[in-house]
């Protein structure tokens, strides 16, 4: 048999963006002997692919082929599947396998069918390019590049002697202070970026990992990991108040309303602010069944000619998963007009 896996297994495709999606079709001959076929991609009506289809050929057992198609989408806002099929003489193949392995668990084969959703996506943004810097680990470079955004992986180099005024927006990873040593001795420079006119996003950081720095233009305090953090809320469908709605954030270039709020997953966000300055808006407000409004997931402040973000909503969860409400907000967040 075969193992076919597509990937992306969540495309997104802005709706007044670029029409077409890249995706890799990855199979492996599970056959003892060789094996010679074709994959193509099976697609919504209207909907056309680059190439129509490639050949296999496999010679032993264990080998891989990963295989690049390019799809143009034509449809309207929603979701929609593209299956990928590996054809040998009279079989098709439309399922494969993931391992997951880690040191403390038997290895595991999960086997899926090889679908990715695409989801056309009413969602606008106005930059082209942006800074990352990465923390302990996340996605949101791979959800970024999805909105058409060319990424630029920052290094520690980069951080202290790099031109960062080429970038309209950097982004700092989920818990960059704790694992960067560069951005605690350097983060003036990324200050002063915001000064000339940048945009610098910093998503949740614990205050015990930070030290005894500033890092944010005026004021703040976060939580930290030893108070039991209870600037958190866990639960992913929690209310979400929009107390500022005349806030650029919550409408430049998209309009985010409380439907942007539904169909998050895991938790609402984490490490949310204790307290902030008060030349800081903090526009939106949640809070667990019975807790107090926590105001601190999405605090904005304007410093010279730029603008300072500190976000402790989870999009690091919600962009993978492709929740499109988080996409559009995520997406004002990068777009902020200095």
């Amino acid at each position: 048999s075969l193992s076919v896996v597509v990937s992306p297994d969540i495309a997104i495709v802005p709706l007044k963006g670029v029409r077409q999606k890249d995706f890799t079709v990855t199979v492996e001959n599970q056959n003892p002997g060789a094996v010679n076929g074709e994959v193509r991609l099976v697609l919504p009506a209207g909907w056309s692919v680059a190439p129509s289809s490639r050949p296999l050929s496999f010679t032993q057992q264990g080998e891989k082929a990963a295989l690049q198609f390019t799809v143009s989408v034509a449809a309207a806002a929603g979701d929609y599947v593209v299956q990928a099929v590996a054809k040998s003489g009279d079989q098709e193949f439309k399922s494969g396998y993931t391992t997951i392995a880690y040191p403390h668990i038997e290895t595991r084969y999960v086997y899926s069918p090889a679908q990715s959703t695409v989801e056309v996506l009413d969602v606008a943004t106005t930059i082209s390019s942006a800074g990352y810097v990465e923390g302990t680990g996340d996605a949101i470079p791979d959800g970024l590049r999805q909105l058409g955004i060319n990424v630029t992986m920052l290094s520690p180099k980069d951080i202290a002697t790099a031109d960062l005024s080429k970038f309209p927006v950097i982004v700092l990873g989920v818990r960059a202070y704790a694992v960067r040593d560069d951005l605690r001795a350097y983060n003036k420079r990324l200050l002063d970026y915001v000064s000339n006119g940048g945009t610098l996003i910093a998503q949740y950081n614990r205050a015990n990992e930070v030290g005894n720095i500033q890092i944010a233009p005026y004021p703040i305090t976060m939580a930290n990991v030893n108070q039991n953090n209870t600037e958190r809320v866990t639960h992913e469908d929690a209310p979400v108040k929009i107390v500022d709605p005349a806030n650029p954030i919550l409408n430049v270039p998209n309009k985010i309303t409380a439907t942007d709020f539904n169909g998050w997953v895991d938790e609402r966000g984490t490490f949310f602010l204790r307290s902030w300055d008060s030349r800081y808006a903090a526009p939106l407000e949640t809070s667990d069944p019975g807790e107090p409004g926590r105001a601190g997931g999405l605090v904005i402040g304007k410093y010279g000619k730029g603008t300072y973000i500190y976000t402790g909503y989870s999009f690091f969860r919600q962009l993978p998963a492709g929740v499109k409400g988080a996409y559009r907000l995520f997406a004002n967040m990068v777009s902020v007009e200095n």
